[in-house]
């Protein structure tokens, strides 16, 4: 995990790259996030409506409607703000390795 972990470092500390990882720390508690993992998609066309994307174990479930996105992404932002800010999340990762 070594390797893993310094190749998160150099990405995120790559000024080409526009990247922030942040790290929920165990110490958090119990959080917004711990129903489980999602990806929110967002398009660059006008006419494209962002998705969200659920993965279980048998199946994956696209998510569409305006009020389903919007918690979504309330949650994101939940579970962002009891993350460490992005230079906190570096120096946590750097001491790891």
């Amino acid at each position: 995990m070594r390797e893993q972990v310094q190749h998160l470092v150099a990405i995120a500390e790559n000024p080409t790259l526009s990247v922030a990882i942040q790290v929920l720390p165990i110490g958090a508690g119990l959080h917004a996030g711990l129903g489980g993992s999602f990806v929110i998609v967002d398009f660059d066309e006008a006419d494209a409506s962002p998705i969200v994307y659920l993965e279980t174990d048998t199946d994956g479930l696209y998510l569409e409607h305006p009020r389903e996105i919007a918690r979504y992404r309330a949650l994101f932002q939940s579970v962002r703000a009891a993350a460490m800010n992005p230079q906190e999340s570096i120096s946590y990762l750097k001491k790891l390795v």
